[in-house]
């Protein structure tokens, strides 16, 4: 049994989520082809992409894991990409969202 990781999202959000970790998967497997390819500049530049993405929606751990692949990619280092996106991999099939409602007008308090 997998444990899971339940991860508050703005509610607001629900529509386009699916669609977020779909266009994820494939930004993924380019990741991989660079990797294998030892494209370092476009593993760097995936990365920079996705935690970009993630970083907007509230996927903070993820955001932190493409950073790394991302310094991966700028350093060349291919073997700790292939990790990360491994990680990364298994970080997602542990994701359970729970949309909450969240009230952005406390802000102007």
């Amino acid at each position: 049994m997998v444990d899971k990781l339940k991860i508050q999202i703005n509610e607001d959000l629900e529509p386009i989520i699916p669609t977020f970790f779909k266009n994820l998967e494939q930004d993924i497997k380019i990741s991989e082809f660079s990797i294998l390819s030892a494209d370092g500049e476009k593993v760097a530049k995936m990365g920079h992409k996705c935690k970009g993405a993630c970083g907007s929606y509230g996927f903070m751990d993820m955001y932190n894991i493409f950073d790394l692949i991302e310094k991966n990619g700028l350093s060349g280092d291919f073997i700790e990409a292939q990790h990360n996106i491994q990680k990364l991999k298994q970080y997602i099939s542990k994701i359970e969202i729970e949309y909450i409602e969240i009230d952005e007008d406390d802000d102007d308090e």
